[in-house]
């Protein structure tokens, strides 16, 4: 048995999807689907119930669940451990969000060099729900997510919250209006990002808008246009420097406050058994002591 078996068995009970599983793990689902069967010839145990339209874990794959968890984790802080040993240069690797630029600066140049100047940072990014997984595989020092996590495996430290608009057609009678009020958007269509992360004062919006319609990674790029063309909006942070915002901003779209002030937390999370002083415990005092505070943006 290998490492590979067990990080490819978790893929696999996470997703519940041989095909979503690949993607996750950047590899083709032939050799996903043939690591499994060996692990499963090895154990001497089926892993997986494979029907034609699902996938289920067997009695034996929910009981393997929790302890692949364990030996990764325990391989990953091995590894840390033994490189703090050694005296190499730390290698760390962090997942991340669409989070502004001076956000990924400051966590760089203020915690992890200034606790050792020669670490190397690897940026992966990620959403905040397959950070999670990274980091319970062993794949991931740290994460950069959204939201507060609700896995007592998993610890966090917020860092930045960030208040939320809405972007709208910068024509009348939005471009006088300092406030967008549900009832003001009924004659435009809501355009929802299918990893938009749903807010509580979000849903009276989505019941006023004209329409709701998703729209994907492949045509991110066209937010803006959409919106100045006059009959979209679309939720955005209120800070100019936020990517998502940065996206949809610029001529024929004006980006408002909403009646509520809806906002999000991005925290700093990280495996709990690893808070300690041999393993990542320098840098996470380091990221405590420097967002004591979280910015608020």
């Amino acid at each position: 048995m290998e490492l590979r078996h067990l990080t490819y068995f978790l893929a696999v009970a996470e997703e519940l999807n041989f095909a979503r599983a690949a993607e996750n793990l950047r590899i083709a689902p032939s050799p996903l689907s043939r690591a499994i069967r060996e692990l499963e010839k090895e154990l001497r145990a089926p892993l997986f119930d494979r029907g034609t339209r699902h996938v289920a874990l067997t009695t034996a794959g929910v009981a393997l669940v929790p302890k692949a968890q364990e030996i990764l984790a325990q391989v990953a802080a091995l590894r840390q451990v033994t490189s703090h040993s050694a005296r190499t240069r730390a290698e760390l690797t962090m997942g991340v969000r669409a989070v502004p630029d001076t956000l990924r600066r400051t966590l760089i140049d203020d915690v992890f060099h200034a606790v050792d100047a020669d670490a190397t940072v690897e940026i992966v990014a990620r959403r905040t729900e397959d950070q999670y997984r990274a980091l319970l595989r062993g794949e991931f020092d740290f994460g950069v997510t959204v939201g507060l996590p609700d896995d007592p495996r998993i610890d966090y430290h917020e860092m930045m919250t960030e208040t939320y608009g809405i972007a709208v057609p910068d024509i009348e009678p939005y471009r006088s209006l300092e406030i967008i009020r549900p009832e003001d958007i009924s004659e435009l269509t809501m355009i929802r990002h299918d990893q938009e992360h749903v807010l509580d004062g979000f849903e009276p919006y989505y019941r006023s808008a004209a329409q709701n319609t998703s729209v994907t990674n492949d045509i991110v790029g066209e937010m803006h246009a959409l919106v100045a063309a006059g009959r979209h909006c679309c939720f955005a942070v209120l800070n100019p420097d936020a990517p998502w915002t940065r996206l949809v901003s610029g001529d024929g779209v004006v980006i408002r406050k909403l009646t509520a002030q809806p906002y999000v937390t991005t925290c700093l999370t990280w495996l709990a058994r690893r808070s300690g002083e041999d393993d990542l415990g320098a840098y996470i005092a380091r990221a405590t002591e420097r967002f004591a505070e979280p910015l608020r943006l």
